[in-house]
């Protein structure tokens, strides 16, 4: 839902990224952005082993451990994902709400739900709007079976975005393994958002 056109902006982004390691092959943002990219491509062993590299080169940079924790989730390797997610959060106390949201799709990836809402709250305290972190939310909710604050959840992002569809949101998910996305989007299911 960022761009109209999703294969124009890869492409863009794909080019302006090897512009950028040809004028500096080790820039660790660009690494770490290009395994980003290749997760979006469902390329999962590209975008970990560029994830990797770009951490390994940026040990101190927080965004960098945030998209870093991104490629390990969605590629299935959630207990990786996890720490990576607590470490951009140790490193930048300031900058928490990309970390956290990763920290608690890894709580939920892992089944540990109860443990992710704390997170997730806390980054809708600070941008009550981010809808990624609100379907997280659904989830967690859903999945400690507290289904009536889930359906109060959905609701909310029907309010902020009212053409809100699972098949589009799932569409733009590049999870590794089917049941992940499954499990995801059968807890928004049953609180109520629309095919």
């Amino acid at each position: 839902g960022w761009s109209n056109d999703p294969e124009e902006t890869l492409r863009t982004a794909f080019e302006t990224l090897m512009k950028a390691l040809e004028i500096d092959p080790d820039l660790a943002e660009a690494i770490t952005s290009l395994g980003y990219y290749h997760l979006l491509r469902h390329e999962h062993d590209a975008a970990l082993a560029l994830a990797e590299k770009g951490i390994a080169l940026g040990p101190s940079n927080e965004e960098l451990h945030h998209l870093a924790a991104m490629v390990f989730n969605y590629s299935g390797l959630v207990e990786q994902g996890a720490s990576i997610a607590k470490q951009a959060v140790r490193l930048s106390p300031m900058a928490h709400n990309n970390a956290l949201t990763e920290l608690g799709h890894a709580h939920c990836l892992l089944g540990q739900c109860y443990e992710a809402i704390p997170f997730l709250k806390r980054v809708l305290e600070d941008a009550p709007y981010w809808r990624t972190t609100r379907l997280l939310l659904v989830q967690a909710l859903h999945e400690t079976s507290q289904a009536k604050e889930a359906r109060a959840e959905a609701q909310e992002v029907l309010r902020a975005a009212p053409r809100f569809t699972l098949s589009r949101w799932a569409n733009s998910h590049p999870y590794r393994r089917q049941e992940h996305l499954d499990q995801y989007i059968e807890a928004l299911r049953a609180s109520g958002l629309p095919e």
